[in-house]
Protein backbone atom coordinates (compact mmCIF):
# COMPACT_ATOMS: atom_id res chain seq x y z
CA UNK A 1 0.00 0.00 0.00
CA UNK A 2 2.46 2.69 -1.16
CA UNK A 3 2.19 5.86 -2.89
CA UNK A 4 -0.95 6.62 -0.94
CA UNK A 5 -3.12 3.94 -2.33
CA UNK A 6 -5.44 3.42 1.03
CA UNK A 7 -8.49 2.98 0.58
CA UNK A 8 -11.39 -0.07 1.72
CA UNK A 9 -10.84 -1.38 -2.32
CA UNK A 10 -7.08 -1.44 -1.96
CA UNK A 11 -6.94 -3.09 1.40
CA UNK A 12 -9.75 -5.13 0.87
CA UNK A 13 -8.34 -7.26 -2.25
CA UNK A 14 -5.24 -7.50 -0.62
CA UNK A 15 -7.13 -8.91 2.86
CA UNK A 16 -8.89 -11.47 0.46
CA UNK A 17 -5.49 -12.50 -0.62
CA UNK A 18 -4.74 -12.59 3.46
CA UNK A 19 -7.73 -14.79 4.14
CA UNK A 20 -7.38 -17.20 1.34
CA UNK A 21 -3.40 -17.93 2.57
CA UNK A 22 -3.90 -18.39 5.90
CA UNK A 23 -7.37 -20.31 5.34
CA UNK A 24 -4.94 -22.83 2.96
CA UNK A 25 -2.15 -23.24 5.88
CA UNK A 26 -5.13 -23.88 8.16
CA UNK A 27 -5.85 -26.76 5.86
CA UNK A 28 -2.82 -28.16 4.78
CA UNK A 29 -1.52 -27.93 8.74
CA UNK A 30 -5.03 -29.64 9.50
CA UNK A 31 -4.00 -32.48 6.90
CA UNK A 32 -0.56 -33.09 8.16
CA UNK A 33 -0.27 -35.73 10.75
CA UNK A 34 0.80 -34.94 14.10
CA UNK A 35 4.56 -35.01 14.14
CA UNK A 36 5.86 -36.92 16.87
CA UNK A 37 9.54 -35.11 16.60
CA UNK A 38 11.05 -33.78 13.68
CA UNK A 39 13.18 -36.81 11.85
CA UNK A 40 13.42 -34.94 8.74
CA UNK A 41 16.65 -32.84 7.60
CA UNK A 42 15.32 -30.26 5.93
CA UNK A 43 12.35 -28.72 6.94
CA UNK A 44 12.59 -29.14 10.82
CA UNK A 45 9.91 -28.34 12.96
CA UNK A 46 11.94 -25.18 14.00
CA UNK A 47 12.23 -24.23 10.77
CA UNK A 48 8.13 -24.34 10.39
CA UNK A 49 7.59 -22.54 13.20
CA UNK A 50 10.27 -19.60 12.38
CA UNK A 51 8.78 -19.11 8.83
CA UNK A 52 5.43 -19.11 10.34
CA UNK A 53 6.26 -16.65 12.94
CA UNK A 54 8.24 -14.26 10.62
CA UNK A 55 4.74 -14.50 7.91
CA UNK A 56 2.84 -13.61 11.12
CA UNK A 57 5.33 -10.61 12.20
CA UNK A 58 5.11 -9.29 8.33
CA UNK A 59 1.59 -9.98 8.40
CA UNK A 60 0.86 -7.63 12.17
CA UNK A 61 3.50 -5.27 11.50
CA UNK A 62 2.37 -4.38 7.94
CA UNK A 63 -0.99 -3.55 8.86
CA UNK A 64 -0.16 -1.38 12.01
CA UNK A 65 -0.10 1.54 9.93
CA UNK A 66 -3.75 1.34 8.73
CA UNK A 67 -5.81 2.51 11.12
CA UNK A 68 -4.50 5.79 12.00
CA UNK A 69 -4.05 6.55 8.57
CA UNK A 70 -7.86 6.56 8.70
CA UNK A 71 -7.90 5.94 4.98
CA UNK A 72 -9.92 2.36 5.28
CA UNK A 73 -13.06 2.64 7.26
CA UNK A 74 -13.80 -1.01 6.59
CA UNK A 75 -10.65 -2.13 8.35
CA UNK A 76 -11.69 -2.84 11.57
CA UNK A 77 -14.65 -5.13 9.99
CA UNK A 78 -11.45 -6.64 7.54
CA UNK A 79 -9.61 -7.26 10.70
CA UNK A 80 -12.86 -9.13 12.38
CA UNK A 81 -12.36 -11.73 9.47
CA UNK A 82 -8.39 -12.11 9.86
CA UNK A 83 -8.48 -12.95 13.24
CA UNK A 84 -10.44 -15.74 13.73
CA UNK A 85 -8.53 -17.63 10.79
CA UNK A 86 -4.69 -16.31 11.87
CA UNK A 87 -5.68 -17.68 15.02
CA UNK A 88 -7.17 -21.11 13.72
CA UNK A 89 -3.74 -21.61 11.89
CA UNK A 90 -1.60 -20.66 15.04
CA UNK A 91 -3.83 -23.22 17.25
CA UNK A 92 -3.46 -26.04 14.24
CA UNK A 93 0.03 -25.52 14.57
CA UNK A 94 0.06 -26.12 18.37
CA UNK A 95 -1.71 -29.48 17.12
CA UNK A 96 0.19 -30.73 14.55
CA UNK A 97 4.07 -29.63 15.74
CA UNK A 98 2.90 -30.17 19.33
CA UNK A 99 6.22 -29.51 21.86
CA UNK A 100 7.85 -27.17 19.88
CA UNK A 101 5.19 -23.69 19.18
CA UNK A 102 6.91 -22.27 22.14
CA UNK A 103 9.56 -20.82 20.17
CA UNK A 104 6.88 -19.34 17.71
CA UNK A 105 5.24 -17.73 20.80
CA UNK A 106 8.68 -15.97 22.17
CA UNK A 107 9.70 -14.80 18.33
CA UNK A 108 6.22 -13.19 18.58
CA UNK A 109 7.28 -11.30 21.88
CA UNK A 110 8.07 -8.29 20.21
CA UNK A 111 5.29 -8.29 17.40
CA UNK A 112 2.26 -8.26 19.65
CA UNK A 113 2.33 -4.67 20.31
CA UNK A 114 0.85 -4.90 16.84
CA UNK A 115 -1.47 -7.36 17.59
CA UNK A 116 -3.06 -5.70 20.44
CA UNK A 117 -3.26 -2.11 18.74
CA UNK A 118 -4.79 -4.12 15.52
CA UNK A 119 -7.66 -6.10 17.67
CA UNK A 120 -6.28 -9.80 16.92
CA UNK A 121 -7.65 -10.84 19.96
CA UNK A 122 -8.14 -14.35 19.04
CA UNK A 123 -4.76 -14.70 17.85
CA UNK A 124 -3.37 -13.10 20.86
CA UNK A 125 -4.99 -16.31 23.08
CA UNK A 126 -4.17 -18.42 20.45
CA UNK A 127 -0.16 -17.24 20.83
CA UNK A 128 -1.02 -17.38 24.71
CA UNK A 129 -0.73 -13.32 25.17
CA UNK A 130 -3.73 -12.92 27.08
Amino acid sequence: MTNQTLSDTTVGQQMAVLNAAFTQVATSLAATAVSAGSTTVEPTNDDINVTYADALQLVASSLSGIIPSGKVPGFPAMLLTLDPIIAKVTTQLSITLPGSFALVTDLMKDVQQFLLAEGFTQTRTALVFT
